[in-house]
């Protein structure tokens, strides 16, 4: 779970940090601060909040039956 849930928020998180290669390059592209990209990053601020309903519904993770394996 901690894995998924790291990737998802971390992956999302990326572009809004001026400070690595992401962030970077999309605030140079966009010719506009990371920080000012914020409030248009909907899907960016949702992903980790939805990413820890699901994983506590269990949606969308495959769990294998040790004892069979």
């Amino acid at each position: 779970f901690l894995s998924r849930t790291l990737e998802d928020g971390g992956t999302m998180w990326s572009p809004l940090f001026p400070w690595n290669g992401c962030g970077a390059y999309q605030s140079a592209t966009l010719g506009v601060s990371s920080f000012a990209f914020l409030p248009y990053a909907f899907m960016n601020l949702i992903n980790p909040i939805m990413a820890i309903i699901f994983a506590y519904l269990k949606i969308g993770i495959i769990y294998k039956d040790n004892e069979k394996y």
